[in-house]
């Protein structure tokens, strides 16, 4: 700052060698040396890209500067809300992202010469697409026109528009090193959160209960006091991701919210999981030696062979409506081999019973069948799980009935129930002293279902959807 004063009325490149020479100066000194050449001087204080969110810094910072004139302003810009809000004295002013006209104008000017896109028509379709897929960010625009200038293969344009943009060759001024950059200035638990945002589809709609749930099974949640509930602990990562600009979408509903991740950011996140989370589609050849997490995001993608080499995964997800395993063979296969698997999440799945190999995963925390169309059973092995701490049957219409012994998973904290019971026996509950959230979803039959207070007494939230045979629900809650 010192350096970056001039009382001359030389060009910026000449007073810039007119520098003092403080390197020998104590702070002391440096902070005399300000104030001497801001006092009573009017000044425009530019801090760009800031990231020091310590607001005793911020407030020694203006105290220092407050000699000069009243006139004097401070412009900060920064990539996070909490900063701006800590910083500013006037409402923060968020930049928004280009339009799309303004996007293909400027794609259009990294990626030809002037008036040379009227030659390729063909090509500037497909810029469209491209700097649609930008989201209104200049950087990314510039850096995708600049990676096609003077390049007229169709087949290059089209891997530019369908590749992840970490496949393109990364200078220090291209999009993915930049978000690289937001991403190396988050806290170290922020990172281990961020790679599991690459598991999920692009454009996926995320809840606060499932993101957490996924951080809390693999230790990612933790209380610093071990007083605070994990979810408020979570949530207060979310926001921390929304402040730094990485979630998009977000709407906030007081106890939850849901949110997305930007395109972009998703590529970011893949960039950063490498081999240790796998997205398992058709261009899946095989699953690395080194692979932790899975997620399949096609059903036409799950062949044996595809598996043979991992063996240490701990997360199997099926995140897309629709999308899920109808193999009992492969299930089974899964399990044997997975012995370490601590999240499992069938969803959508189609297989009529699940193997009752389950009982060996010993460390399992979270398994979630939800709407599987053809399951009627589950295996009483299933209630050997001793760890579990999720188990959702919710929408798997044809569930015949509940296993019986479910009591013995005593440290279930979220339960989500369909069934074809006309009846639930309280017996099956008396036990579960950990359970915190219990669903009853599209029970036609349900008539009765009873329990004490003092049974559930960590019971914070109840749902009952479509219930419609419920007769009587007897609640005593003081």
């Amino acid at each position: 700052m010192i350096n970056s004063t001039s009382t001359s009325t030389q060009r910026p490149v000449l007073a810039l060698s007119h520098q003092e020479n403080i390197e020998h100066f104590d702070i002391e000194q440096l902070v005399s040396r300000l104030r001497h050449k801001l006092s009573g001087k009017k000044f425009v204080l530019v801090l760009d890209d800031i990231w020091d969110d310590n607001r005793s810094k911020w407030i020694e910072l203006k105290d220092l500067i407050k000699v000069g004139a009243v006139e004097s302003k401070i412009l900060v810009t920064t990539r996070s809300n909490l900063i701006a809000s800590m910083m500013g004295t006037v409402p923060m002013y968020t930049l928004k992202g280009l339009s799309l006209d303004n996007c293909l104008s400027l794609f259009v000017k990294w990626a030809f010469k002037e008036g040379e896109e009227v030659k390729y028509p063909h090509l500037s379709e497909i810029g469209k697409d491209i700097a649609k897929k930008c989201r209104g960010i200049p950087l990314a625009v510039k850096t995708l026109g600049s990676s096609l200038f003077s390049k007229f293969d169709l087949d290059k344009w089209k891997f530019v528009r369908d590749s992840q943009i970490w496949n393109l060759r990364q200078n220090k001024d291209d999009i993915l090193p930049v978000l690289k950059l937001s991403y190396d200035q988050m806290p170290s638990y922020l990172r281990h959160c961020f790679a599991y945002f690459s598991l999920f589809p692009k454009d996926y709609l995320f809840t606060l209960g499932e993101i957490c749930n996924l951080w809390d099974v693999f230790g990612l949640v933790q209380s610093p006091n071990g007083s605070q509930k994990l979810e408020n602990i979570a949530r207060d990562y979310i926001d921390e991701l929304h402040s730094r600009s990485f979630l998009q979408d977000f709407e906030d509903f007081g106890q939850t919210c849901v949110f997305k991740v930007h395109d972009l950011v998703h590529d970011l996140a893949m960039y950063v999981a490498k081999d240790a989370f796998v997205v398992v589609n058709s261009y899946t050849q095989n699953i690395p030696e080194q692979a932790r997490h899975l997620s399949i995001v096609e059903n036409d993608s799950l062949g044996h062979a595809l598996f043979s080499k991992s063996k240490s995964v701990r997360t199997i997800l099926c995140p897309i409506q629709g999308v899920g395993v109808d193999s009992e063979t492969l299930l089974d296969s899964w399990i044997s081999r997975y012995k370490y698997l601590r999240y499992l999440d069938l969803s959508d799945s189609s297989f009529e019973e699940l193997p009752n190999s389950i009982s060996k995963l010993d460390l399992l925390r979270v398994l979630i069948l939800s709407r599987n169309s053809k399951i009627r059973r589950l295996p009483h092995s299933i209630c050997e799980l001793q760890n579990l701490q999720e188990l959702s049957v919710r929408g798997c219409m044809e569930l015949e009935a509940l296993p019986k012994g479910l009591g013995k998973l005593i440290n279930l904290r979220q339960l989500f129930i369909t069934t074809k019971q006309s009846v639930l026996s309280h017996d099956e509950f008396a036990s579960m002293h950990h359970l915190q959230t219990l669903g009853f979803h599209y029970c036609d039959n349900l008539k009765f279902f009873f329990y004490a207070a003092q049974q559930l007494a960590s019971l914070e939230t109840l749902f009952v959807q479509s219930c419609g045979s419920l007769e009587v629900l007897p609640l005593y809650f003081s």
